[in-house]
């Protein structure tokens, strides 16, 4: 019984997971045409552990039927918005977008991530 209970916290879990990389995605493409007028190459994070391996599979099928395609960082960073120093340090999760807004004094769009995190009770 443990283990059906252990399968099912993380398959929703990891729904989860894809639901919250999801949000962020789209909240970056928002921000991105909010700062630029258009949308910027992407880079993706990821501080892989255990539940991230899980579930990477699974992330990058969603990203994939979102129209995300692939490519070498170095080819991401190619695009000029990176050439921009927003003059400000981060704090603590605060990403290059973020510090583009805080920056330029736009208001913070809705964070990706819900306050209550990506955990299953």
């Amino acid at each position: 019984m443990r283990g059906v209970r252990a399968s099912r916290a993380v398959e929703a879990l990891t729904r989860r997971f894809r639901k919250a990389a999801l949000r962020a995605l789209h909240w970056s493409e928002q921000t991105a045409e909010t700062l630029v007028q258009r949308p910027i190459k992407q880079i993706l994070l990821l501080h892989v552990g255990a539940f991230d391996a899980l579930a990477l599979g699974d992330l990058l099928s969603a990203y994939e039927e979102r129209g995300v395609l692939f490519i070498p960082v170095q080819e991401a960073l190619g695009d000029p918005v990176y050439g921009i120093d927003p003059k400000v340090t981060g704090r603590g999760q605060e990403n290059f977008l973020t510090q583009l807004l805080r920056a330029t004094s736009r208001p913070r769009p809705r964070p990706p991530v819900p306050p209550e995190g990506c955990h299953t009770d």
